[in-house]
């Protein structure tokens, strides 16, 4: 069966290229078969892979290719040929890793199954709905909603391709009672302090947990470190690394530059000495000297180690979430959380700053002295 192809750009020899299927004939038998076509060198440009000049290229040969099945793509293709060689090409050449690893694990763990041989266009919102419903028992409602949220970009997807002409996705809304999610968790001041203790130790680990917990960085943010982002007594942010692969931070405003503090100064001077003094590259690396999957570092550095000591751990997150707390509380202002984050105010204020019982009442305390100090 022919289809209609996007095609797969990547970068190989200081070029780009597309990749793509087309049917040959082999031994007699027609089969499909996966070939590659250079569309250009890589210069200032022609930059990137996603770029507008090289996916410009792109879809002109595209075109050329799919001229030769006609100009209708096929409307038969199933939801799972599309996801395969359609969607997550297009959301590989488009989304940061993190959201790559995130919807391929969502795809194998529901949606491979509930799709099964399904076509897009027989595919009809009663089917989204009934399967949501069934989820409900074992997903909370934030898993529910990134279930939903794929399915539907993959069905937005066809749609733009002429595949389909409605989103069946969009009709679904689900309405029986869904799980709430489990309150997220920040760590007190003192139980910061005691991981960091229980950690000195080990200097690598140690540096991380304090670069989340009094920087507020994020574990991508701290793997992508490296030795030429640290001068003039601050850290500048500039890239992420998920699952050991580079990229952009998560948005752009996630760039920033930091000041290095106690005790995150004094942990990085001595974690340069450990390193016998080198100036450049990854921070933080792997034992094949690529940038460390922060994952596996924190489960085989950091946890043994804080759970032996019979501390609570929350992951790093929980550390970010410290931090943006602690400076809230201590200086009663919430642009300084956001600020240093990198998130945007809204973000700061749902995601990360926790209330504070101790805070709420030494309010009202001031509040009681102001009132008092009015009436006389």
């Amino acid at each position: 069966m022919t289809r209609y192809q996007d095609g797969h750009i990547y970068e190989a020899f200081n070029a780009f290229h597309v990749r793509f299927y087309q049917t040959e004939i082999i031994d007699g038998q027609p089969r499909r078969v996966q070939r590659s076509r250079k569309l250009c060198a890589k210069d200032q440009k022609h930059h990137s892979c996603a770029c507008k000049p090289v996916r410009k290229l792109c879809e002109e040969f595209m075109g050329t290719i799919n001229a030769q099945i006609g100009t209708q793509p096929d409307k038969d293709v199933t939801v799972a040929d599309f996801w395969k060689n359609t969607y997550l090409p297009f959301v590989q050449e488009n989304k940061r890793a993190s959201t790559v690893y995130g919807y391929k694990k969502l795809w194998a763990s529901n949606l491979q199954e509930h799709f099964g041989t399904r076509t897009l266009a027989e595919y009809r919102p009663v089917d989204g709905n009934k399967y949501l419903e069934s989820l409900t028992k074992k997903l909370g409602r934030n898993s529910l909603q990134h279930v939903r949220s794929l399915a539907s970009g993959i069905f937005t997807r066809a749609v733009n391709q002429g595949l389909i002409d409605v989103n069946p996705w969009t009709a679904v809304r689900l309405q029986k009672k869904v799980r709430a999610p489990e309150p997220t968790v920040a760590y007190t001041l003192d139980q910061t302090i005691a991981i960091l203790k229980t950690l000195s130790t080990r200097v690598d680990a140690a540096l991380v947990f304090s670069l989340a917990a009094f920087l507020g960085m994020r574990p991508s943010e701290i793997a992508g470190l490296r030795w030429e982002d640290i001068y003039d007594e601050e850290i500048h942010i500039r890239q992420a690394v998920v699952r050991g692969i580079a990229g952009d931070t998560k948005t752009p405003q996630s760039q920033r530059t930091l000041p290095l503090l106690e005790p995150v100064r004094s942990l990085i001077a001595a974690y340069h000495e450990q390193c016998a003094g080198i100036s450049t590259g990854w921070l933080f690396t792997g034992r094949t000297g690529q940038p460390v999957k922060m994952e596996s570092f924190i489960k085989h550095a950091i946890m043994p180690a804080v759970r032996k000591a019979g501390l609570p751990w929350h992951g790093l997150y929980a550390a970010r979430r410290a931090c943006a707390t602690n400076l809230v509380t201590l200086t009663g202002n919430i642009n300084a959380a956001h600020q240093v984050l990198g998130n945007s105010l809204q973000v700061a204020m749902a995601k990360y700053i926790k209330p504070s019982a101790e805070a709420g009442l030494a309010g009202l305390k001031l509040l009681e002295a102001a009132a008092t100090n009015g009436k006389e």
